[in-house]
């Protein structure tokens, strides 16, 4: 049996920023399927292009699902009375899916194989229960992630705990580092990039908070914040939505909000703007010195993505020791970074 690897999920997008940012004189990330890396060298704690990693996992190979399954059962070992009774669950991915033309979902090549797969595994599971008179027993917030890479291989991690608090988990507290985003009536599409960030930050927002969107227009921001209960002024030139203008607890001020953003008294900080990365961290630090509590900002890039340049931008932002910071190349970016901060 090969050594176990650790394997980093990314997007098909970045992997080249992703393999930049793994490589060392002494290690090299090896491509394993769209977006994924595997690496036998120390784990690495978080990389800004990889959403998730599966460590210390094991290569599984067969000739179908039911092989796949079968491998998987024979090295559970000590771990398969856990997995039987259900208090260990099995999480079972693909890898990530590139993005598609626009209006249209991304999906995986092998999403479908890998829901087959999580359902043979779930059959055998419960027959294999069933047949062993096995006790269910409560889910204890364990699991074994199973990464589909082809049709007749798999990786397979042993089981592991992660982290309740999505912001400090590693591995990631999504399976395959992928935070779901339900579809909202929102002005535009760009509001997916806020759930998903405000998700890894473990939902944080709370009714009555006072929040600034800079760059809003045309309001897809301002929706999701609005949608929280919160009171939201936006700042930006252009037009906002005119079903936004009508809602109580928003305002729009047209001006620009690197010069006029006010940020006294304000709880949460967010921005979209495309403009060139030192502008925005400037931007971001102008909010700090007033304690907002939650701050989220993209960070535009230009392609092809350097690893290096967003490395510059994170030690940047890592001396501020009163905010938990993560910086993500998430499912719902595309040229971009995102930046997500904590008051501790």
């Amino acid at each position: 049996m090969p050594p176990p690897v650790n394997v980093y999920v990314g997007s098909p997008e970045a992997e080249d920023a992703l393999v930049q940012e793994l490589t060392t004189k002494r290690r090299h990330p090896r491509p394993v399927a769209p977006g994924c890396v595997t690496l036998s060298a120390q784990l690495q704690t978080d990389p800004v292009f990889a959403r998730h990693v599966l460590a210390d996992a094991q290569r599984i190979e067969g000739r179908g699902r039911d092989d796949l399954a079968q491998a998987l059962f024979a090295q559970l070992g000590e771990h398969e009375d856990a997995v039987l009774a259900g208090a260990t669950r099995l999480a079972v991915f693909s890898p990530p899916a590139a993005r598609p033309p626009r209006g249209q979902k991304p999906r995986s090549p092998l999403l479908g194989s890998a829901r087959d797969l999580a359902a043979v595994l779930e059959q055998k599971r419960a027959g294999r229960a069933r047949k062993r008179a096995t006790d269910p027993a409560p889910p204890d917030g364990s699991r074994i992630d199973v990464l589909l890479v082809a049709e007749g291989a798999a990786y397979v991690t042993a089981p592991f705990t992660p982290d309740p608090d999505p912001m400090l988990a590693w591995p990631s507290a999504f399976p395959g580092g992928h935070a779901e985003v339900a579809d909202l009536p929102a002005p535009s599409s760009a509001y997916r990039k806020l759930v998903e960030a405000l998700r890894w930050l473990g939902d944080p927002l709370r009714p009555g908070d006072r929040a600034v969107d800079l760059g809003g227009a045309p309001g897809g921001w301002s929706y999701v914040l609005l949608e929280h209960g919160a009171r939201v002024v936006a700042y930006d030139r252009g037009d906002m939505d005119p079903g936004l203008l009508a809602r109580p607890g928003f305002e729009h001020r047209r001006k620009d909000a690197f010069v006029h953003a006010d940020f006294t008294d304000v709880d949460v900080v967010v921005c979209d703007i495309i403009d060139e990365p030192k502008r925005i961290v400037s931007l971001l630090k102008k909010a700090l010195p007033a304690a907002p509590r939650v701050v989220v900002f993209t960070i535009k890039l230009k392609a092809p993505l350097e690893a290096a340049k967003v490395r510059a931008i994170k030690d940047a932002l890592a001396g501020d020791h009163a905010y938990q910071l993560r910086v993500k190349h998430l499912v719902h970016n595309k040229t971009e970074v995102t930046v997500m901060m904590r008051r501790r």
